[in-house]
């Protein structure tokens, strides 16, 4: 929901960065339900897309340094 908001206030940006753990252990189908959710924004079915994923602990210290780059404060 919330990348259909953002789109709708600003520009779309030139790539949309992904990152999720593997939890679920299938990157495979994981991969294909992020494209479904962002081809569900018809805004964004253009926009290149780059997908990560890695162990927890990788993407959170991934989020973290991008919110300190963005001086952005992450809630729980």
């Amino acid at each position: 929901m919330r990348l259909r908001e953002s789109v709708q206030y600003g520009e779309l940006p030139d790539v949309i960065v992904l990152f999720d753990d593997l939890d679920c252990r299938e990157y495979e189908k994981m991969y294909t339900r992020i494209n479904a959710a962002v081809d569900s924004v018809p805004e964004c079915r253009g926009i290149k897309r780059i997908a990560g994923f890695a162990a927890p602990e990788i993407e959170s210290w991934i989020i973290s340094m991008f919110a300190i780059q963005k001086r952005i404060t992450l809630r729980s």
